[in-house]
């Protein structure tokens, strides 16, 4: 079952934050997420590499829609930690990029995701961990109580 929050992001996604980070193709299903992108210009670093913080903001974003896509509507998850691995170096020519993230493992309020960045060539750039808290499952599916906007 989805979640509105699973929505939620599926659409802040495929909106703004897609845009600014080049985003398209977005699918997920039970526990499973992906996307390719295409980095804008600004995340280049001046060596004209992608920056390691976009890198980084794609397997927050997978390893999120991942968890999400398997949550219950009264189920509130944030990242409790992200452990990224780069590998190689993303230029120019490694592009769009393929971002893949698969649950692991869930126990408890705790749910374990891992997540792969791959190039143009299928060669892999970067890798990441992450572990997703429940702060909230209640049958009234209240979520003020940890600063998320209604919508």
């Amino acid at each position: 079952m989805h979640s509105s929050l699973f929505e939620r992001l599926k659409a802040w996604l495929a909106g703004d934050i897609g845009a600014d980070y080049g985003i398209a193709q977005l699918q997920a299903a039970a526990g499973v997420a992906s996307f390719s992108s295409q980095p804008p210009a600004v995340h280049f670093n001046p060596l004209g590499g992608v920056h390691g913080g976009y890198t980084a903001t794609l397997f927050d974003a997978a390893l999120g829609l991942a968890v999400y896509s398997q949550a219950c509507a009264e189920e509130v998850y944030v990242t409790a930690s992200l452990q990224v691995n780069y590998l190689r170096p993303i230029g120019l020519a490694a592009l769009p990029l393929r971002t893949e993230a698969r649950v692991q493992q869930r126990e408890g309020r705790h749910v374990a995701v891992q997540a792969t960045l791959h190039d143009a060539q299928g060669l892999l750039c970067a890798n990441a961990s992450g572990v997703f808290t429940c702060l909230l499952h209640t049958a009234s599916g209240a979520t003020q109580s940890v600063g998320l906007p209604a919508r």
